[in-house]
């Protein structure tokens, strides 16, 4: 993600930590929505089945804490692919900063309901429930190496096998994987500390996923 852009994130939430910190939304500037609209569309650039997707507005609605303690923001966000049609999706921010100086180190972007398979089913359903999430995102502070997040990736993996039934998912040599060993594979990665990331391609005659 562009260092303009971060920058932004921790300038607006240094602004709104404390009514963060309090579990109220209602006093955030909206500084930190427009710099989460902004994050989401360039995050939508290197998901499963997210290219060419992009947000026109997220509202945060609520503050509290996820399980890990990390401030949490949950709110709505209206995304479109190209020029069609609008969809309202929930989304959450999970905000993790350092211990010590509290200074954001990088966001944590859950995306849409799983229950309904894709971003694109989201557009025939007014409020749709999450968690739990379609997508997750980890946008790291630039000019960091990022770091690996196993779980959250192989949670789209399998996402887009739910969307694409019998379609292949392979690896950087192109050699087909099952979901067990997609598992290992990501597993194995972040224990060498290698970050991953998927990529739609095509194979065989239809829409397949890469992990490179």
């Amino acid at each position: 993600m562009p260092l303009h852009l971060f920058a932004r994130c921790v300038r607006d939430w240094d602004d709104t930590r404390s009514a963060i910190a309090n579990g109220s939304a209602n006093d955030q500037p909206p500084g930190l929505e427009s710099d989460l609209e902004y994050v989401l569309t360039h995050a939508f650039d290197y998901g499963p089945g997210t290219q060419g997707y992009w947000c026109d507005g997220v509202t945060i609605e609520s503050a509290e804490r996820w399980d890990s303690g990390a401030p949490l923001l949950k709110g709505k966000a209206v995304l479109a692919l190209g020029s069609g049609p609008w969809c309202r999706v929930p989304i959450a921010a999970e905000m993790i900063c350092d211990p010590s100086s509290m200074l954001l180190q990088r966001i944590l972007l859950h995306v849409g309901a799983a229950s309904l398979g894709s971003l694109a089913a989201h557009e025939h359903v007014e409020d749709p429930t999450a968690p739990p999430w379609l997508l997750c995102f980890e946008v790291p502070r630039p000019g960091e190496t990022p770091l690996p997040n196993a779980a959250a990736l192989f949670d789209q993996v399998e996402t887009w096998s739910r969307a694409h039934p019998g379609r292949p998912i392979v690896g950087p040599e192109w050699t087909p994987m099952t979901l067990p060993e997609v598992l290992a594979y990501l597993e194995s990665a972040v224990t060498a500390g290698v970050a991953l990331h998927t990529e739609d391609t095509w194979l065989d005659g239809g829409e397949a996923l890469r992990i490179v």
